[in-house]
């Protein structure tokens, strides 16, 4: 799983290969076993294991850090990888922060505070901006935004 490695599918009935593949029932699996899923939740979040760009991951990925209860750090150690890794972060973080997830929300802040970018893809960060993860005080999370 280092990031000089080949991208190679893992069996597809093995927790990895169902957690690159996006499948449901690699969520139910990495459940039952948090602490040997994680480095795959992770590594599904800093590789693009999609086959095409309308396969959307960012809600599932979320999902699991918040349910595995996983830290996001090394989510929010890809904001300073390159633009794909970054926008991917972003997408998990956001979600997260919306969630109510602290070290989520500080970590966007601070990217943001230190330049980054958070509109580097899919216009990511306007969901963020408009409930006040990111923007000025007085912004309330929008109970819509609930994923």
């Amino acid at each position: 799983m280092g990031e000089g490695d080949e991208m190679r599918y893992a069996r597809f009935d093995s927790v990895e290969g169902l957690l690159q593949r996006g499948r449901g029932l690699g969520a139910v699996r990495a459940v039952q076993d948090p602490h040997v899923a994680a480095p795959f939740v992770h590594d599904a979040i800093r590789r693009d294991w999609r086959w095409d760009g309308f396969d959307e991951r960012s809600r599932y990925l979320a999902g699991l850090v918040r349910d595995l209860r996983l830290s996001p750090a090394p989510v929010v150690e890809l904001l300073s990888g390159d633009e794909r890794q970054c926008g991917r972060a972003v997408d998990v973080l956001e979600l997260l922060a919306l969630e109510g997830g602290d070290e989520a929300r500080e970590a966007l802040r601070s990217h943001v505070r230190e330049g980054g970018a958070l509109g580097t893809r899919t216009g990511v960060g306007r969901r963020a901006l408009a409930c006040g993860v990111v923007g000025g005080p007085g912004r309330g999370r929008a109970a819509t935004d609930r994923w």
